[in-house]
Formats: C-alpha cells, sequence, structure tokens
C-alpha cells in the first residue's frame, strides 16, 4: 500500500511541475508578444488565469486536508471552487479579442488558445 501512496504523490507533483511549466511558456509567449507590439493588450489573460487558477487551488486545498478539517470548511471550499470554476472554460470566449486584419493574427490566436487551453 505505501507504494501506491507514493505513486499518487509522485503523480501529483509530476503534474504540479508540468503545469508550472507549461504557464512559465505561456507567460514568455505573452512577453514576447508585448515586446512586439507598442499595446500591451493581452494583459488581462494573467487576470483570468489568476481566476482559472483559483478552482484548482480550492479543489487541491479540501483534498489534501479532507481527513483533518471540519467537513464546513470543506464545504466552504466546494462553494468556492464552484464559484470560480466557470472562468476556466470562459477563456475560450476570450478568441473574440483577436484582429483578423493583425499581421499577427496566428501568434494572437495561438497566445489566446494556449491560455483558454491552460486554463481547463
Amino acid at each position: 500500500m505505501p507504494s501506491l501512496l507514493k505513486q499518487k504523490f509522485d503523480f501529483q507533483n509530476n503534474y504540479l511541475l508540468l503545469l508550472g511549466a507549461v504557464t512559465g511558456f505561456n507567460l514568455l509567449l505573452l512577453a514576447i508578444r508585448s515586446a512586439f507590439m507598442s499595446m500591451p493588450n493581452f494583459h488581462f489573460l494573467l487576470w483570468n488565469l489568476f481566476l482559472a487558477f483559483l478552482p484548482m487551488l480550492f479543489a487541491w486545498l479540501a483534498f489534501r486536508f479532507v481527513h483533518k478539517i471540519n467537513i464546513i470548511f470543506i464545504l466552504l471550499l466546494m462553494l468556492l471552487w464552484l464559484l470560480f470554476y466557470p472562468n476556466a472554460p470562459y477563456m475560450i470566449s476570450d478568441m473574440i479579442h483577436t484582429d483578423p486584419g493583425s499581421r499577427y493574427v496566428l501568434y494572437d490566436a495561438l497566445i489566446l488558445f494556449s491560455f483558454a487551453i491552460l486554463a481547463l
């Protein structure tokens, strides 16, 4: 049984490491775009990504402390998860911010799509 528990924690650590790497890649894409464009008009993605990470944080806290804390606190975390989760799929609608006349339209679509997938 201890090896099963170790595998579960290894999976969680690998998942968080991969999530951090993809987040870093997306932030790099956004920084490159901001460096080439005089107007940093995609910085709303940072706030949306933060709001998309909140449900994951609430779920992780509930999972981590389910046997250690009061059930009321777990229910509060579940309610917070439910309140913040809709922002993750909502980020797909940010694709409307692509400007078809821009010469960076494909790069902008890549950034928006990448952030939306990361949020999901």
